[in-house]
């Protein structure tokens, strides 16, 4: 077991908790951005950051592993690009299923919906 910043922990355990933090902070920036009033400056990198936060979510944990079995932990410098290149690899992931898979569910989810709902009818008063 690897003692991290004075804990005792596993570094994926520390890992995890930090990536929840991450991506609650990426949600609440995303939450923020959308509610500005209108005529000011968005950011596109928070916009892009919370539309893909539920695929890191998701996703971060099977990347991490993917990289970890080509890139062990070595407890010393090279972890920082492991880290790095284990964060790429999620980013890429979680874009490609936000704009292949979420995208077009979305798009499918509002067309039946729209589809489903009842015709408004408006009574014209006759003259």
């Amino acid at each position: 077991m690897r003692v991290h910043a004075g804990i005792n922990l596993p570094v994926q355990y520390i890992g995890l908790h930090v990536s929840f933090l991450y991506c609650g902070m990426l949600f609440r920036l995303a939450m923020i951005d959308k509610k500005q009033a209108h005529g000011q400056v968005q950011s596109s990198l928070l916009s892009f950051g919370g539309s893909i936060s539920y695929s890191i979510y998701l996703f971060h944990g099977i990347a991490a592993l993917l990289v970890y079995q080509f890139l062990p932990l070595t407890e010393n410098w090279t972890d920082l690009l492991t880290g790095l290149v284990s964060l790429g690899l999620t980013i890429l992931i979680s874009h490609s299923v936000y704009k292949y898979l979420e995208t077009p569910m979305i798009a499918l989810g509002r067309k039946t919906a729209t589809r489903n709902e009842p015709r408004a009818t408006i009574a014209v008063p006759q003259s």
